[in-house]
């Protein structure tokens, strides 16, 4: 007589895939001592159905939980590998660090980077894109730290939202994280620069430079930290009321205007007067007018990063001579006004309209 298991694995070996068949969790007892009826071998086969069906519903959920966990993993790894760049957590003022300077002036983001090898350049921040020189622009990508490199032999002016400027000196370093403005007004910076910074009581305005952090509402500062050296850092107030933190020894001060403070290694010192080399530099550039007032136009929105729309009439003024050209653009298109037959209106905060004056 057939061996009633053998029978009984053959049987089961037609009806059952073979991921089921192997599968642990079907389990089949079989008496060797006689084939059952073919009742009971019908039942039987009815309860290898049920039991067929069980483990199938078994090995689906385990592909489909095994399928969610794959998933899990791989989102896992790519949110690791996307934070590397956007993620709230990285720290601001190492990522600003740690990005490399070259010969040209850097406009740095998670996923671009715009350059200028002009000796100066303007950059100019709007609720939603950095805008280099008037032109140029990239959309903010959610960085903890938009990088501006400015290197030897170079400087910036940068205008923020908020209508703050900042002079940047060479070999200078400005982080600004994209969420920057909505609670606090937060910034990352390593070198020298001038800070004009806009009112707003209700968004404080925050500059860390690492080995000193300063805290401000509305004010005229200027900035020079040196981490390497010592852990030099110096701030001067030209007007308004700042506090200086040290973090390194826990301690701050409060300065007014025409005091300054240095702070060199674990030691710091508060001054009632701004020495001479702490005074507030002007960062201005001579242009030479050559007869078209086209090409001073062009200078101008390359300088100060705005746009400045024309109409016909203004191309047949001539202009020569020398001109200086200040932080200020307003400061720059007022003295034109006196010197040539124009006028010019803002249209919006990056654009100016100027025409020819009757």
């Amino acid at each position: 007589m057939t061996d009633p298991a053998k029978q009984i694995t053959s049987f089961i070996s037609l009806i059952l895939p073979e991921d089921i068949r192997k599968d642990q969790t079907l389990k089949i007892s079989v008496k060797e001592r006689h084939l059952p009826s073919m009742q009971k071998q019908m039942i039987f086969e009815e309860t290898i159905m049920k039991d067929y069906k069980k483990a199938k519903t078994r090995s689906s959920l385990k592909w489909l939980l095994s399928g969610i966990a794959a998933f899990a993993i791989f989102l896992s790894m790519g949110t690791c590998v996307f934070r590397k760049y956007v993620s709230p957590s990285v720290n601001g003022y190492e990522l600003m660090m740690n990005a490399e300077m070259t010969s040209e002036i850097s406009v740095i983001t998670s996923f671009s980077t715009l350059t200028s090898a002009a000796p100066s350049a303007t950059i100019t921040f709007t609720d939603t894109h950095i805008i280099l020189n008037g032109r140029d622009s990239v959309e903010f990508d959610g960085s903890p730290a938009n990088c501006i490199l400015v290197p030897s032999g170079k400087r910036a002016v940068v205008r923020l939202s908020d209508k703050t400027r900042i002079s940047l000196s060479e070999q200078s370093r400005l982080g600004i994280p994209s969420d920057f403005a909505n609670d606090n007004r937060m910034m990352y910076f390593c070198g020298e620069a001038s800070f004009n910074v806009n009112h707003d009581k209700a968004h404080p305005f925050i500059v860390d430079a690492g080995i000193v952090k300063t805290h401000v509402l509305g004010t005229e500062f200027s900035m020079n930290t040196h981490p390497g050296d010592d852990n030099f850092a110096s701030v001067a107030l030209y007007n308004g009321k700042v506090e200086v933190e040290f973090p390194g020894i826990e301690t701050s001060v409060n300065l007014e205007p025409s005091e300054a403070v240095i702070l060199k290694g674990q030691n710091f010192m508060k001054m009632n007067e701004i020495p001479a080399n702490m005074k507030k530099k002007n960062y201005t550039e001579a242009y030479e007018l050559n007869g078209s007032i086209m090409s001073l136009i062009e200078r101008i929105s390359e300088y100060y990063g705005i746009n400045v729309r024309t109409n016909e009439e203004l191309k047949d003024i001539e202009c020569y001579g020398r001109i200086v050209f200040t932080d200020s653009p307003d400061e720059l298109l007022d003295m034109l006004t006196y010197l040539i037959p124009i006028q010019y209106k803002y249209i919006n905060d990056n654009t100016i309209l100027m025409i020819k004056s009757n």
